[in-house]
């Protein structure tokens, strides 16, 4: 009978693991000072808590019950705001294709850090830092929201210029049979994580190849005119800046990074 092969396979240090997290395991058991009358206690009031939760009391108690549902949404509500508000920065940040150095690996590990952590921890910390009371919670709550939020809106800007690549291959195609294997090629990439997008460049797809009837020189032109359009466009952002410039070296030096990220090959 097939057996498959064992992790370490020296039969000696195996067995003599085993053997020594045995011994370990009876040695830390046996350091454990036991008080079994505070057990005893702790077990009548573990009974009484639990007595609790069989008769539930909404008559009595149900002003604090209102009160505390209601403090608990307000907690809920201004958290999420909070985290959304504070995650964009630290996802801009994130995001390796358009942040420094310095910049990419401060704010990923703010994210790591808050993703690491069980919020109970978090919260913990928190507590001990502002004391019992919402405003713990919602720090808690908004913190692990940048771990959360932040990620995701980071890795969706990363993916920006490899997204537009692979559009860009599906328009420059030779003919319409090599747009439906791009189209293929572009859902096998990106279909699982964005699948609306897959799915709308597929239906299209009777319209779309229309498109490739023109001649491939024609169809240059036009991703090209595109891409001027484009390049006007940031080139009027640079010129309606409400600080001006005060010569024309200021001008053009605003004005060379829009010429080098339009017209010069990415690397």
């Amino acid at each position: 009978m097939w057996r498959p092969k064992p992790m370490i396979r020296s039969f000696w240090l195996r067995y003599g693991l085993v053997v020594g997290a045995v011994v370990y395991l009876r040695l830390a058991l046996g350091s454990i000072d036991v008080n079994r009358d505070r057990v005893a206690r702790g077990w009548e009031r573990a009974k009484v808590l639990f007595e609790g939760f069989a008769r539930p009391d909404f008559a009595s108690r149900w002003e604090f019950i209102q009160v505390g549902i209601l403090e608990s949404l307000a907690m809920t509500v201004v958290a999420t705001a909070l985290g959304i508000v504070l995650s964009i920065p630290f996802a801009f940040g994130a995001a390796r294709n358009i942040a420094s150095p310095p910049v990419y690996l401060l704010c990923r590990g703010v994210i790591a850090v808050a993703r690491s952590f069980q919020e109970i921890v978090i919260a913990i910390f928190f507590v001990v830092m502002v004391g019992f009371g919402p405003l713990a919670g919602v720090l808690t709550l908004a913190f692990a929201s940048i771990g959360f939020l932040g990620k995701l809106l980071a890795e969706d800007i990363e993916d920006i210029e490899p997204l537009l690549s692979d559009l860009e291959r599906i328009l420059t195609a030779e003919d319409a049979e090599a747009g439906m294997l791009e189209i293929a090629r572009f859902a096998e990439l990106w279909g699982e994580k964005y699948p609306e997008i897959a799915a709308q460049i597929a239906g299209d797809w009777p319209e779309t190849s229309d498109f490739f009837a023109d001649p491939a020189a024609h169809r240059k032109v036009a991703y090209r005119l595109g891409e001027l359009a484009r390049f006007i466009v940031a080139v009027k952002e640079v010129l309606e800046r409400e600080e001006g410039f005060s010569s024309e070296e200021e001008l053009m030096d605003a004005l060379e990074p829009v010429f080098l990220r339009s017209f010069l090959p990415q690397g």
